[in-house]
């Protein structure tokens, strides 16, 4: 009887659980390093999704992702025109190339916030010469690395004193103002281009010095730079035809001869003379246009005066 309660003591204590196997509460197997409570995901609708404040006022980055253009078709199918100053596509060259109220700023349509005073712009100024929330109004709107530009913060240029100091940027030295610039002569933008007044490269609108009619009284002309054409009257005298301005080129019904055989008469106006081949006859030998554009003519041996008779 002793034995048998030993050996159920025995059995009752190799049956008592283990302490300290099992996690505590609020750790997983992974151990103390897991995350814990505090430390879980927030829940879907706890995190804030939504989308930074545009810029409005501001280009959209790949506002100078160019795609060379020479005209709107080579646009048409990103929605865009050619800005044909400077042959890229952009989003709008005038008001009307917007829709739904946008304006049209800086060849891109956008969406403005009217102002009267920088109250109503955070992060930016109001233009009241404008009307709207824009970056800056002059260079101290800006931080100190970046000036006012078309109402716009955009870097510095990079100072110089050579174009050496540029040219790794694919630019030249300005002597002038001792910044790096895009060009200061047509030479630096390569064909079709010339430099503009800022310091920029833009598309030619016109082969450099050629001429052309208007009408018959005006004549178009390009410029050195092919930046622009001019029209101008024809002075007095003078009309345009052949692509230029020009005066008469004979006095009104004078003759001369326009080859041995031919004379030729100026027209009324003077502008041009009609050809006609001298007459011929029986017996003559041969017409001949002579002094000033009368026409004789030689008749042949025996005729003198070559009326058919040998006397």
């Amino acid at each position: 009887m002793r034995s048998t309660i030993f050996v159920l003591i025995v059995l009752a204590l190799g049956c008592k659980p283990t302490v300290g196997l099992l996690p505590p509460v609020g750790l997983d197997a992974a151990g103390p390093d897991a995350a814990g409570p505090d430390d879980a995901a927030p829940p879907t609708d706890a995190m804030d999704d939504t989308p930074p404040p545009v810029d409005i006022a501001r280009p959209p980055a790949d506002a100078g992702a160019a795609v060379e253009c020479t005209g709107d078709r080579q646009c048409s199918a990103l929605g865009m025109v050619c800005d044909l100053a400077n042959g890229r596509c952009v989003g709008c060259n005038v008001q009307t190339d917007c829709v739904g109220g946008a304006l049209c700023l800086r060849h891109a349509c956008q969406v403005v916030t009217p102002c009267a005073s920088s109250v109503t712009c955070p992060g930016q100024v109001c233009s009241t010469r404008l009307g709207f929330c824009v970056d800056c109004n002059v260079d101290g709107d800006c931080p100190t690395a970046q000036q006012c530009r078309e109402s716009l913060c955009v870097d510095r240029p990079a100072a110089c004193a050579s174009s050496r100091e540029c040219s790794a940027m694919g630019m030249v030295c300005d002597p002038v103002q001792s910044v790096c610039v895009e060009c200061v002569a047509d030479v630096d933008c390569g064909a079709g281009r010339y430099c503009r007044a800022a310091r920029t490269c833009a598309r030619q609108t016109c082969t450099p010095n050629e001429t052309s009619c208007q009408d018959a009284t005006r004549q178009r002309a390009c410029n050195a730079s092919g930046s622009e054409v001019s029209v101008t009257v024809c002075p007095s005298g003078q009309t345009c035809r052949g692509d230029r301005c020009q005066g008469p080129v004979c006095s009104p019904g004078a003759a001369t001869c326009a080859s041995p055989t031919a004379r030729s008469v100026c027209a009324a106006d003077g502008l041009t003379a009609a050809t006609t081949p001298c007459p011929t006859a029986a017996n003559v030998a041969a017409p001949r246009c002579a002094g000033a554009g009368a026409c004789g003519f030689e008749c042949n041996a025996g005729y003198g005066d070559c009326d058919g008779s040998a006397a």
